[in-house]
């Protein structure tokens, strides 16, 4: 969330346009008076890493995020949101608690009741896996987003791998968004 608003506000290239939508820089939200406070702005800004986030499929813009097809940063930011939200929740979650394991002193409480988690997933929480089904799930992720994107790019003869290819595989699976693509604009007729 705190990566996609300094990137919205400083790019030159993606900044106008959205505000030629009529939204504000700072991430997309709509322009209200100039008596805002910049932590207002800075709370209206989570609302696209929100929605990507929690699988609602919402943006702010009118063409979903086909306008920004080629911006790198926040495609696959939220390809990666997208999926963390969705599926991959319990792989993140399992991974950010071995990780507190790693982090926190061995002698104190804290460190008893991460290793309680770790050992005993399913008394705690429902989408906590076991070490093993979360790497099934895992790998599962790896091997159907990959097979994916194979056949997007292999059955679109004019599709490259770009970030809006990852991003239509990410959208379509998991939040519903109208999937951006490269050539899905419609070609000048000669």
């Amino acid at each position: 969330m705190l990566t996609l608003v300094p990137w919205m506000v400083r790019s030159g290239q993606w900044g106008p346009l959205a505000e030629q939508d009529g939204f504000n820089r700072t991430w997309w939200y709509v322009r209200t008076s100039s008596a805002i406070s910049s932590t207002t702005n800075l709370c209206r800004g989570i609302f696209t890493s929100a929605s990507a986030f929690n699988d609602l499929g919402f943006t702010l813009t009118p063409d979903s995020m086909l306008s920004f097809e080629y911006a790198i940063l926040p495609l696959l930011l939220m390809s990666f949101l997208i999926i963390i939200g969705n599926t991959g929740f319990p792989c993140m979650l399992r991974f950010i608690i071995w990780i507190l394991s790693l982090v926190v002193p061995r002698s104190s409480g804290l460190y008893e009741e991460i290793r309680f988690l770790l050992d005993h997933p399913r008394r705690c929480f429902t989408l906590l896996f076991p070490a093993r089904a979360t790497w099934w799930l895992f790998w599962v992720l790896v091997i159907l987003n990959g097979t994916d994107l194979i056949f997007f790019i292999v059955l679109d003869v004019r599709s490259t791998l770009c970030p809006s290819s990852l991003f239509s595989i990410a959208d379509t699976h998991h939040s519903s968004k109208i999937p951006s693509s490269p050539h899905s604009r419609p070609e000048s007729a000669s």
